[in-house]
């Protein structure tokens, strides 16, 4: 709603600039008195034009700024996306067992894990068992932290 709220300010404000600019170029015109009515009017369009420029630049740089961040945001993601694999490569994981601990990444219980796969529980259970052993972890959180800890390693 906000990104909304700034471009529905800028048409506003830019309505408003045209119809002050407007009426001043008409008492210049017509009118042909410069009071200082017509001064004042002519100065707060003067500044309203400001400001409303300058809220447009605030939106290109606002905008250039979220594009920038989605794409830190998507390299990111690639980057953790490729310690994963190179971890899950290291521990010469079978294709199940992949699937399980790339399931487990993403927070699914191993109930959740096994409705997914179409599979038993206790298969699961033994996949995460070979996963943790491969690993040399004890559990879940363990496996998490090698792999974090991988992240930071490679920087």
């Amino acid at each position: 709603m906000p990104k909304f709220s700034l471009y529905f300010q800028i048409a506003v404000g830019a309505g408003c600039v045209m119809f002050f600019v407007a009426d001043v170029i008409h008492d210049m015109v017509v009118d042909a008195e410069y009071t200082v009515h017509f001064y004042i009017e002519a100065c707060f369009a003067i500044l309203l034009s400001i400001v409303v420029a300058a809220q447009f630049v605030q939106l290109l740089v606002l905008r250039k700024n979220h594009l920038e961040l989605i794409e830190k945001l998507n390299e990111s993601g690639n980057d953790l996306h490729r310690v994963v694999e190179a971890q899950f490569a290291r521990w010469n994981l079978s294709t199940s067992e992949y699937e399980v601990a790339t399931l487990l990444f993403k927070g699914f219980s191993a109930s959740e894990i096994a409705d997914l796969r179409g599979t038993a529980v206790g298969t699961v259970k033994a996949q995460m068992s070979a996963i943790y052993r491969k690993a040399d972890v004890k559990n879940l959180a363990e496996l998490l932290m090698v792999v974090i800890d991988r992240v930071y390693d490679d920087r």
